[in-house]
């Protein structure tokens, strides 16, 4: 039981990292995209008013709904580092991740469902489709590993 516990403390600690560099690189693939991909702003702007009120407006929300996205992965990914160490953690954690993984999960299928090859590369769909299948693997992994911590670490208090 002692091994199964190391094991699931060692598959949830990876999952925690895995949770935290999936969000950075959700990151820094949204700043590239804003900052190298203007054309759909661009067009936006043209057709409205207000270009530079919106400009600022779009910058601004997409860096809070980013950092929001960065804080709440951070928390989930140190909190599973946390109790892969043997602290004692609450379930809140393991209740943000399955949110953010079935959130995860049905913003990849809309986006499968809106996204025709017409309109992206083939070799962005695929390549964004391999990492966001992946990164909700790793939620996965957090939540039924940090699940098999919880148990076994009761089992072996109560021996």
């Amino acid at each position: 039981m002692q091994r199964n516990l190391r094991r699931y403390q060692n598959l949830l600690s990876i999952s925690g990292w895995a949770v935290i560099a999936f969000c950075i690189w959700n990151i820094l693939k949204q700043v590239i995209y804003i900052l190298l991909i203007p054309d759909e702003l661009n067009e936006i702007k043209a057709t409205s008013m207000y270009e530079t009120e919106y400009e600022i407006f779009a910058y601004i929300f997409a860096f809070v709904i980013l950092f929001l996205d960065l804080g709440l992965r951070l928390y989930i990914g140190l909190s599973a580092r946390a109790e892969s160490n043997g602290k004692k953690k609450g379930m809140g954690y393991v209740i943000i991740a399955m949110i953010s993984a079935t959130v995860l999960g049905i913003s990849l299928i809309m986006g499968i469902i809106s996204t025709s090859i017409l309109d992206d590369s083939l070799v962005n769909i695929i390549v964004t489709l391999i990492v966001d299948v992946t990164s909700i693997f790793a939620f996965i992994e957090l939540f039924v590993s940090a699940f098999n911590v919880k148990s076994l670490s009761k089992k072996l208090a109560e021996e």
